[in-house]
């Protein structure tokens, strides 16, 4: 009876295979690990710029100086941020993520899927795609949110830089407190002069 023995190029093929094996989820894990955490980044730093418009509006209202349009459009600026300088560019960062993950799905298949399994996790993921989908919602959001900014600004735009008619009054009525108390001012040192003239 003869025993077979692996040949020394199909010992280093397998090793080579259990290597690059081995590369592949080390990849997969940290891709799969940084697409999770994109869009965890990208959803909690909307929860603060949300609760920081909420309370612009909630304490701007109470201010009587500004117009409510300024209120709006200054409540407004932090969620417009957001949506430039985060989502957008986040987001096509997790896509190209995801991209990659279906990538490292692939080669594995194309290696291993007749004979053992198969990962179409990210690559069922991109698939199956809704009629309505949260990034065509937040897009839909995002540029109607601009649009209103835009017109908030050019519609009150010289509204909101002459303010001589709202503050006139309260500054005719400080430049009568200043004059009222220059004469009662005069007054009282006449006063004093009589006394001591008196004495």
């Amino acid at each position: 009876m003869t025993t077979e023995h692996p040949s020394q190029d199909n010992l280093l093929n397998e090793q080579d295979w259990e290597r690059t094996l081995d590369l592949f989820k080390i990849e997969y894990e940290q891709a799969a690990q940084r697409y999770e955490n994109i869009y965890k980044a990208i959803w909690q730093i909307f929860q603060y710029m949300a609760l920081l418009s909420a309370g612009i509006l909630t304490f701007g209202y109470k201010a009587t100086f500004f117009p409510p349009e300024i209120i709006l459009f200054i409540s407004l600026i932090p969620l417009a941020c957001w949506f430039l300088a985060i989502y957008i560019p986040m987001n096509r960062y997790g896509k190209t993520t995801r991209e990659h993950l279906e990538e490292i799905e692939g080669k594995l298949n194309d290696q291993f899927s007749q004979k053992y399994w198969s990962i179409t996790h990210y690559t069922n993921f991109y698939k199956a795609k809704p009629w309505w989908q949260v990034s065509q919602a937040v897009n839909f959001l995002g540029f109607l949110l601009l649009a209103t900014l835009v017109f908030l600004f050019f519609n009150k735009f010289f509204q909101w830089i002459d303010f001589s008619p709202q503050l006139s009054p309260e500054k005719n009525q400080f430049e009568e407190i200043n004059k009222n108390l220059d004469i009662l001012s005069k007054d009282i040192y006449s006063l004093i002069q009589k006394v001591e003239a008196k004495q």
